[in-house]
Formats: C-alpha cells, sequence, structure tokens
C-alpha cells in the first residue's frame, strides 16, 4: 500500500466532472498517464495516481473554476455510512464534526481539522508543504465540497464567513467568489472555512438520534479496518500534529484525542522505547524545517504553527533541535 491513498471513488467523481465539461475520461487518463481506477468506489489507490489525473483533467478542461464543478457534484451519499450518519445528527455543528471524525476513511492524508472561534467554528488544513497544481485544485474543491454537503444537509444556502487558501488565487476567482458568496483570501497561512454559530446551530430535518448511534458504531468499525502501521507512537505524532495550531500540545490533550488515559499513553510510549516530550519535540522540528522552506511565511508564523506564541522561545528551541538559527536554516535551505 502506498503512504498517502485515497478511494477510487473520489477519482471517478474527478472524472465524471471533466467528462460534464466535455472532455472524456479516457482522454484525461491518457493525459496522465493512468489506468482507470478500480470499479470498486471503495478500493484505495495511490494519491499520486489521482493528483496525476487532476493536473491532466483542470488543464483539459482549462478552466479555473472547474474545481467548483467537482466540489459541487458530492454529496453526503457519497461518503456512504459517514454521511448517513452525518445525515442523521442533531445539528449542522455535529454533522460537520462527524465527517471530520471519520474523514481519514476516504483519504488517509485527510487532515481537515476544527476548532473554536469567537465567531463560530473553523474547518482548515493544516499546512504540509508546497502546493503543486493538483493539490491547489484539490483543496479548492474540498472546501467547496465541505461547503456544499453541509448547505444540502440543513437545505438552506447560507455563506460561510470566511474562506481562506495557502495558494496563490488562480486566473480567476469568479466561480469560487459566486459559490462561497464571500470573496475567498488567497496566499494565506492555512487553507480554512469559517461556519457562523447561527449556521452551526441548524436543525437537521432527518435527525435520527437512534440511527445516528448505529451509524457512528458503523463508522468506527470502518475506521479500524484501515491500513495501519500499528505504532502508537505514530498515533501519538498524528494528534500532536493535528493539536499544535490550537498551542496545546499538553499530554493531557493529546490522550483526551486517543481517549485512553495519561498513564496509558506513557505506559504505551514506554513499551516502544519513546516519550511524549521527544515525540513532541520531533514533530515541532519537522514541521518547522518544512515551513522554513516556504519564503512566504514569517518566522512568526511558523513559530505559532509549530505550537509557540512566543518567537523568541521558538528561535531557542530551533537552535537546540538543529544548531542553526531559523533566519540561518532558511537562507541555507533557500539559497
Amino acid at each position: 500500500m502506498a503512504d498517502h491513498w485515497i478511494r477510487a471513488a473520489a477519482t471517478w467523481t474527478l472524472l465524471r466532472a471533466a467528462e460534464a465539461r466535455g472532455v472524456p475520461m479516457e482522454t484525461v487518463l491518457a493525459r496522465a498517464q493512468r489506468d482507470r481506477p478500480p470499479e470498486d468506489l471503495r478500493q484505495l489507490i495511490p494519491l499520486d495516481h489521482h493528483f496525476a489525473v487532476w493536473t491532466a483533467a483542470v488543464k483539459l478542461v482549462d478552466d479555473p473554476g472547474f474545481p467548483v464543478d467537482v466540489g459541487t457534484t458530492v454529496t453526503h451519499e457519497n461518503f456512504e455510512v459517514v454521511g448517513l450518519a452525518a445525515r442523521a445528527a442533531p445539528d449542522l455543528h455535529h454533522a460537520l464534526l462527524v465527517m471530520q471524525r471519520f474523514a481519514t476513511v476516504y483519504a488517509n492524508d485527510n487532515t481537515f481539522e476544527q476548532e473554536a472561534d469567537p465567531r463560530g467554528m473553523r474547518g482548515y488544513m493544516p499546512p504540509s508543504g508546497a502546493l503543486p497544481l493538483a493539490a491547489r485544485c484539490a483543496t479548492e474543491s474540498v472546501l467547496v465540497q465541505v461547503v456544499h454537503v453541509a448547505r444540502t444537509l440543513v437545505g438552506v444556502e447560507f455563506r460561510p464567513l470566511e474562506v481562506t487558501f495557502r495558494h496563490r488565487a488562480p486566473a480567476s476567482t469568479a466561480r469560487l467568489d459566486a459559490f462561497f458568496g464571500v470573496q475567498p483570501r488567497f496566499e494565506s497561512p492555512r487553507t480554512s472555512v469559517l461556519f457562523a454559530t447561527e449556521d452551526l446551530a441548524r436543525p437537521l430535518a432527518t435527525a435520527d438520534a437512534l440511527l445516528h448511534r448505529v451509524l457512528l458504531r458503523q463508522a468506527e468499525a470502518e475506521l479500524d479496518a484501515l491500513p495501519s502501521d500499528h505504532s502508537f507512537a505514530r498515533a501519538v505524532a498524528d494528534a500532536v500534529q493535528r493539536l499544535l495550531p490550537s498551542g496545546d500540545v499538553s499530554i493531557q490533550s493529546v490522550s483526551r484525542r486517543l481517549a485512553c488515559s495519561e498513564r496509558t499513553l506513557r505506559r504505551r510510549l514506554d513499551e516502544e522505547g519513546t516519550r511524549f516530550t521527544t515525540i513532541v519535540d520531533d514533530v515541532r522540528r519537522a514541521l518547522a524545517v518544512r515551513y522554513l522552506g516556504e519564503d512566504r511565511l514569517a518566522v512568526e508564523e511558523v513559530a505559532v504553527l509549530v505550537g509557540f506564541s512566543d518567537a523568541r522561545a521558538f528561535r531557542r528551541a530551533f537552535v537546540r533541535w538543529t544548531g542553526t538559527r531559523p533566519t540561518d536554516h532558511r537562507r541555507a535551505a533557500t539559497h
């Protein structure tokens, strides 16, 4: 199994959206130099295969608004048991939590997180390095998809309060502007969408508490059945990375996220020959090195992204990790 994978269903959705724009799927696949995806929509395929199809499709369709076409073809039904569990949730907030909780059932690189905001709730994608054409288009499509599914669930064409993207703006943002109802901000620190409190509280007409519980158990079973390296330390590292933007990477927060006690977390890490503080440092160091490779992120922004509220503390930590200052490291990496 490839390190990063996605369900074949996603590639079929992309191909059908291209075909609806007059580009036959065989033409897209030939341009991408890829075979047809498996007919079994649940089968896992390498993410680079999916991205190759994205690159070919967006060039052949030749429309910067194409990601809107792809995102709006997706409904909760595309997510099978997870989508049905979201549809049975009491309100939009709970439905979005379900979609976020089980996102990795469909792509193991799907790190769509949520955090509280004074105005509501922000869904965001943690920065993860360079964004080639395929990743930029896929990112736009994912945010369109999230808002489209949310609107479908509540039956209201509400507007998000804010939409941001890490990458530079495409040649035209007209389709994105029209879809979201707000003008997205590009070249932001991270990709995100902000939902208002009043929209999150919108009830779902399809809410069913009993069905919701049954479907959640089924979704948990699917999550448990996914390919895994069975490393508890890896699970802790993933949890730390997802919590870093909140600034709270305490052992208490990570234990809650992994649904275990602090004592159990320490014991299992000890069994694997590592410690919690070592993992936190390793994750912060790796992300800091990655982010410093992006010229547009100031050192102060990198500090926040890796969980430091004080840039001076980040600089001291970076010297301890690498023996060099952040600015020196960036200079050496980019020249």
